[in-house]
C-alpha cells in the first residue's frame, strides 16, 4: 500500500491555447474519457450530455427525449456504449443516445452507475449519490467490468466490511475510471484511497493520502425513529488523463466540498497537488499541464438547455369538488409533485412540501399535487393520516405515469413561468434546498430565463 506525501505543488494554468487537451472535471462532476479522444460529460443543471473533443472544445451537444421514453432528470454519469452514448441517472440508469438523437432508455447494469468506453472497457462501482443502508457479503465485488467480448460483466475486487454492517453499501460506494490500456481504477467516496486492477483485474496497487483534517468514518446516528447516515464525501471523482496520470477532484476537510486536486502517477504515488476551485472545468495536456476555466467559459458553445413544455393538464380534483388546470397558473412557478397513497417516501415528503408552499407568494409561485391512486378515496384517507395539505390536489385515476413517464415516486417537476420544465427530483427526503433554490431563482428572473443563469 502506498502512503504517499503532499506531493508537489501542482501548477495551474489559465486558458490554454490550440493544443491537445482532455476534460477532467467540471462543475465538480468528472468527464468520462473516450477511447477516440476527447471526453463526455453529463451535464445535471442542463438535462443533457455534452461531447467534447480531443482539444478540449463541445463538440456535440445531447439532449431531449422521443415520446414514450422516461425523461432525464439530473443525469450525472456519462459512458459511450455500442456506437452512441449513454447519459445516467444516480442509479444507472439513462438515455441511450444514437446519431445524436434519444433513442432508447437503458436500464443499470449494476447496483450503481456505469463510466467507461465499451471499445476499451465498461465500469459499475456502487454509487455514493444513492445507495441503500444494509450489509455487503465477503464474497460481493468492488467493481463489475465489461470488457470487449464479454457477455456479461465481470467481478473485480473485494469490498470492505465496515464494524457497523449496516453501513456495507455505504463504505464501498466511490468512482470509477479506465485507461487507455485498459487498466481499471476505483476512487472510495469516503475514504482517502484508490486502488488500481489491471486489465484481467488483479489487484496492481493501493494507494492513500492525508487530508488536511482528519475526516470522521461514516457512522449511523438515531434521527426521526430511524438511523441515519452520516458521512463525509472525500473524494468527488476520478479520471484517468492524457498524461497517463490519474486526476481526483478531492475534500479535505469535513465539509466536504471539492476543494483538491490530487495527481497519482501510475504507480499509485502521489505526485502533485492543488487546491482549487471544484466548481472549474478542469483539463490536462499529454505534457501533465493542468488548465482551468470557468464552467461557464468551457460551455460556452453549447448555448442554453431548451426547455421542454410540461405536458398540460386538466383533472378533477382529490375529493371530486372541482377540475385544476394547469393552463390556469401560467405566469407563475408552478412546483408539480406526484405522489400516491402506497408511496412510503411521499409520507415523509409530503409534510415538508405542504410547508414549504405556505411560506409561498400564490401571485409568484404554487405547489400542485397530482395523486397517482387508482381509487381517489385511497388518496383521501393518506391525506387524512399526514394531516392534511394546503395545496391543491388532483386525482390522477392511475393513469399519470403512462403519460409523463416517470420512473417512480415521488417525482417532484418545477415549471417556469411558461409552464416549462426547469427542474425534475425523484424525492427530496426532507430537505426542500434544491427545490427553493429553483424556485427562487425562477421566480426572481424573466420568464424567458433557462437553467443556471
Amino acid at each position: 500500500m502506498h502512503s504517499p506525501g503532499p506531493g508537489e505543488r501542482l501548477l495551474v494554468y489559465g486558458e490554454p491555447g490550440d493544443v491537445p487537451l482532455q476534460l477532467l472535471f467540471l462543475n465538480g462532476r468528472p468527464a468520462t474519457p473516450l477511447a477516440a479522444g476527447g471526453a463526455i460529460w453529463a451535464d445535471a443543471e442542463g438535462l443533457r450530455a455534452v461531447v467534447f473533443d480531443d482539444h478540449g472544445r463541445v463538440a456535440r451537444v445531447l439532449q431531449g427525449a422521443t415520446e414514450g421514453l422516461p425523461p432525464l432528470t439530473q443525469p450525472m454519469f456519462a459512458a459511450a456504449r455500442g456506437g452512441g452514448f449513454v447519459a445516467m441517472e444516480t442509479d444507472g440508469s439513462g438515455l441511450y443516445f444514437r446519431d445524436g438523437s434519444a433513442v432508447a432508455w437503458l436500464d443499470a447494469e449494476g447496483p450503481g452507475p456505469t463510466v467507461g468506453d465499451s471499445a476499451l472497457a465498461l465500469v459499475t462501482a456502487r454509487s455514493v449519490l444513492e445507495f441503500g443502508l444494509g450489509p455487503v457479503r465477503s464474497s460481493e465485488p468492488l467493481l463489475w467490468v465489461r470488457r470487449p467480448g464479454d457477455a456479461e460483466p465481470r467481478p473485480v475486487g473485494s469490498v470492505l466490511r465496515p464494524r457497523e454492517p449496516f453501513l456495507g453499501q455505504l463504505v464501498n460506494t466511490g468512482w470509477a475510471a479506465v485507461d487507455r490500456a485498459s487498466r481499471v481504477y476505483f476512487a472510495s467516496a469516503v475514504r482517502p484511497e484508490l486502488r488500481a486492477f489491471d486489465r484481467d483485474g488483479a489487484p496492481l496497487w493501493i494507494a492513500t493520502w492525508e487530508p488536511d483534517v482528519a475526516i470522521p468514518e461514516p457512522t449511523l446516528t438515531p434521527a426521526g425513529g430511524s438511523l441515519t447516515p452520516r458521512f463525509t464525501i472525500v473524494q468527488h471523482g476520478i479520471v484517468a488523463g492524457p498524461d497517463g496520470r490519474l486526476y481526483v477532484l478531492a475534500a479535505v476537510a469535513p465539509q466536504g466540498k471539492a476543494s483538491r486536486l490530487l495527481v497519482f502517477g501510475p504507480d499509485g504515488r502521489l505526485e502533485r497537488a492543488s487546491d482549487i476551485d471544484g466548481r472549474l472545468a478542469l483539463y490536462a495536456d499529454r505534457g501533465g499541464h493542468v488548465y482551468a476555466l470557468p464552467a461557464d467559459r468551457a460551455l460556452s458553445r453549447t448555448g442554453a438547455p431548451p426547455r421542454a413544455a410540461f405536458r398540460p393538464f386538466s383533472l378533477p380534483t382529490l375529493d371530486g369538488s372541482g377540475t385544476i388546470d394547469l393552463g390556469a397558473y401560467r405566469g407563475r412557478v408552478v412546483v408539480v409533485n406526484f405522489w400516491a397513497s402506497w408511496c412510503g417516501p411521499c409520507r415523509r415528503e409530503m409534510p415538508v412540501l405542504d410547508a414549504y408552499a405556505r411560506t409561498l407568494d400564490p401571485a409568484e409561485a404554487v405547489v400542485l399535487g397530482l395523486n397517482e391512486d387508482a381509487d381517489p378515496a385511497d388518496g383521501l384517507r393518506f391525506l387524512e393520516e399526514i394531516g392534511g395539505v394546503s395545496y391543491p390536489v388532483a386525482a390522477g385515476h392511475a393513469d399519470l405515469k403512462a403519460i409523463y413517464n416517470y420512473r417512480g415516486l415521488p417525482y417532484t417537476v418545477i415549471l417556469d413561468r411558461n409552464l416549462r420544465v426547469v427542474r425534475s427530483i425523484y424525492g427530496f427526503g426532507e430537505d426542500i434546498g434544491p427545490i427553493r433554490e429553483v424556485v427562487e431563482r425562477e421566480a426572481a428572473g424573466s420568464d424567458d430565463a433557462e437553467p443556471g443563469t
